[in-house]
């Protein structure tokens, strides 16, 4: 029990050592303190949650995402998809503070390179929500522009979070972070366009069973888009 504590105890230190140093250079690291145990479905990660399993059914499943950097086409919005549908349908969630899971966070991810990389699959999952929400492509470039604005002011509004957050970035490693959201969002995009079994994965009713629908398919390299 002594060594457990002993664990718990440098994890905390670790995290409070962590946000001291990069919480004001990378807002990813800011952290919410949950007052009240109904929240918004929107706080809610797919790292640690219940959810009653007619509910899930009736949203049709959680949507891709984790996906090795080389099948990054197939990324999709993951657990987001069923927290905007749990909020669209004004079902509860619950805050429960003593169901907790602690991560191995590794020294790569502690990196410019790990957020830069990050951003740019983020950028892949909003192009895929936004293709589905379209039910197709949005072809007019002046349109995706206007797509990656509305998608920072909807991440704040769902967020509930102040005007200025994701909106007026303030350091220039934020800048090249939000940069790198933008190419993912364009390489989801092209690809796309080029392939209309990809489009076909991206719209379908649901993931339940994908094995056929992934057969085969193969894209240029995600790296001629992340590195420009």
């Amino acid at each position: 029990m002594r060594y457990l504590s002993a664990i718990v105890f440098l994890q905390r230190v670790v995290s409070w050592f962590l946000y001291n140093k990069y919480s004001t250079e990378y807002p990813y690291f800011n952290w919410l303190k949950i007052a009240s145990k109904e929240i918004s479905p929107m706080y809610v990660f797919g790292c640690n949650f219940s959810i009653r399993r007619e509910i899930l059914t009736k949203a049709g499943g959680f949507h891709p995402d984790g996906m090795p950097q080389d099948l990054i086409f197939l990324r999709g919005d993951g657990e987001s998809y069923v927290s905007r549908f749990i909020k669209e349908n004004n079902l509860k969630t619950i805050y429960n503070p003593k169901a907790s899971v602690f991560h191995l966070v590794t020294t790569e991810r502690m990196t410019k390179e790990y957020f830069c990389k990050r951003a740019f699959n983020q950028g892949v999952s909003n192009s895929f929500t936004e293709i589905r929400s379209n039910k197709g492509l949005v072809e007019n470039k002046k349109n995706n522009r206007k797509i990656i604005s509305k998608i920072i002011k909807k991440s704040r509004d769902l967020l509930n979070l102040p005007n200025h957050v994701l909106q007026n970035h303030s350091t220039s490693q934020e800048k090249e972070i939000e940069l790198y959201a933008k190419r993912g969002f364009q390489y989801h995009q092209t690809m796309v366009k080029n392939n209309q079994k990809l489009l076909a994965w991206v719209v379908r009713q649901d993931f339940f069973d994908t094995a056929d629908d992934i057969k085969n398919l193969k894209f240029e390299s995600y790296e001629k888009y992340m590195f420009l």
